[in-house]
């Protein structure tokens, strides 16, 4: 049986998650969990790495959501370090956990 969607992951509410991100800071090393439903199959990914950048970018009609008058709407985005030295852009939305986490010993 699928889990029920939308999928809560924790107690945390997204008031917290928009806190949070919007406390980031670039040098904080965050862990992010995506939750993705494709048809009936639901899986997580996870990405851990070092907050590059953060940033808010508006997009067009390409998709068929959460439309302003302008046909536009707005994705909150973290630009992330990866352990291996990888950079990988994240999108925010309702089916993200982010957790911030200890920064690496050196």
């Amino acid at each position: 049986m699928p889990k029920p969607y939308p999928f809560i992951f924790s107690s945390t509410s997204e008031l917290e998650m928009r806190q949070l991100y919007a406390d980031l800071q670039p040098g904080d090393r965050v862990e992010m969990i995506h939750h993705i439903k494709i048809g009936f199959r639901e899986h997580d990914t996870r990405t851990v790495g070092t907050v590059m950048k953060k940033e808010r970018r508006q997009c067009g009609i390409d998709s068929g959501f959460a439309r302003n008058w302008d046909d536009k709407y707005w994705f909150d985005y973290l630009v992330l370090r990866k352990d291996d030295g990888e950079l990988t852009w994240l999108t925010m939305d309702e089916y993200t956990q982010l957790k911030r986490l200890e920064p690496l010993s050196t």
